[in-house]
């Protein structure tokens, strides 16, 4: 596993061009520069690396202010893994000022609405896989993440119908756990690896084409960052290789494999809301237009600013709600400018979030809406 040390000339290469100012969404709504990637980098790199400033709260509440949405790092044009970087940065808080030094926001309580957890298995509740309508074009795993098999199983059933539709026979391995992401946010990296050891073990050893998932978090999870925990472990190394190589996002799968169910019609006009975390796939904000745009009676309009964060940021929005709320304010006024009544988007915090801010609008997964559209045309 990584250390902050090993990150030391990946550092260096930051030139303060100040491009991660524009692309913060807490920057661009606090308008200061301590909490932009650049002023937290050089802080990392005082207090871990030249040992220069001592670790202090004030320290953790800088660093906690942090959505993780990881957009400083799609937009830092000397490439620096930012996002990586703030997470060993977690880490060496919360051994050095306790728990709290990896969470130290104020908690708030939640806001209404949030659908009841599951128990059970990550599969719980997702019913029987459909039988594969036509000849089998591709077999696949899908992964559905705690978010989809605990609270949005509407999310998860659409995906197996879709799939289904599309010839894609879809197996649910047994003994999938929680991917271990908002370990790795919170800066607890022994946490995420163990998940990561419990999941690569089961999912690298399939015989299948892709591995799907309908998560953007778990996707990058997957494809991003077991990768990086397993260095040096070189049985995991080469378990996290196998299992990158074959992770997609469920609606990115769909639309390069090509659908051939037709869909029915589905009145109404739609947005896209695309995940900050969407971006280990560089085809996956492209994929919702293309699969979605057919529908017969659906109208698509597009958003100003599709990469803008909507503020949920895992458990962020518990800890600083007012400053969360007004990132989301922005978004939803965005979204009501142009006309849209259904957002989709592939992050079900997204989703989730959304919704509670927009009780007039519908917000779900990209598959469900396109398995509304295959209800229509059975039904009717």
């Amino acid at each position: 596993m990584r250390h902050l040390e090993d990150y030391e000339d990946a550092i260096s290469r930051c030139f303060h061009c100040q491009i991660c100012q524009a692309a913060c969404p807490v920057y661009l709504q606090d308008l200061l520069e301590t909490y932009c990637a650049r002023a937290r980098l050089g802080l990392v790199q005082a207090v871990f690396l030249e040992q220069t400033l001592n670790v202090t709260p004030r320290l953790r509440e800088v660093m906690d202010r942090c959505l993780f949405c990881t957009r400083c790092t799609r937009h830092c044009p000397a490439g620096v893994p930012l996002d990586d970087v703030f997470a060993l940065a977690r880490e060496n808080l919360g051994k050095q000022l306790g728990e709290q030094g990896r969470d130290g926001g104020a908690w708030t309580a939640p806001d209404a609405g949030v659908p009841g957890p599951v128990a059970g298995p990550l599969k719980s509740g997702l019913g029987e896989i459909p039988a594969v309508k036509g000849p089998v074009r591709a077999r696949v795993a899908y992964y559905p993440g705690c978010a989809t098999s605990r609270l949005f199983q509407d999310t998860g059933q659409a995906v197996l119908r879709v799939m289904s539709e599309n010839g894609v026979q879809v197996m649910i391995p047994e003994g999938l756990s929680c991917c271990g992401f908002p370990a790795y946010v919170a800066g607890d990296l022994h946490t995420f690896r163990r998940a990561m050891q419990e999941n690569l073990s089961i999912l690298s050893g399939l015989d299948v084409d892709a591995i799907l998932v309908d998560c953007a978090s778990c996707g990058m999870a997957f494809k991003v960052k077991a990768g990086e925990v397993a260095k040096g472990d070189g049985a995991m190394e080469d378990q996290a290789a196998r299992v990158a190589e074959k992770t997609w996002e469920a609606t990115d799968y769909l639309n390069h494999l090509g659908p051939v169910a037709e869909p029915g019609a589905v009145a109404g006009v739609w947005t896209y809301h695309a995940p900050c975390r969407i971006g280990w796939t560089p085809t996956a904000e492209e994929a919702p237009e293309a699969l979605l745009q057919d529908i017969p009676g659906a109208q698509y309009e597009a958003l100003e600013t599709t990469g803008a964060c909507c503020g949920a940021g895992d458990l962020f929005h518990l800890r600083h709600g007012e400053l969360s709320r007004s990132i989301r304010t922005k978004r939803l006024k965005e979204i009501r400018r142009n006309g849209a009544h259904t957002v989709v988007t592939q992050c079900p915090f997204c989703r989730y979030y959304l919704q509670q801010g927009g009780s007039d609008l519908e917000v779900m997964h990209p598959l469900a809406f396109l398995a509304r559209a295959y209800g229509e045309m059975r039904e009717a």
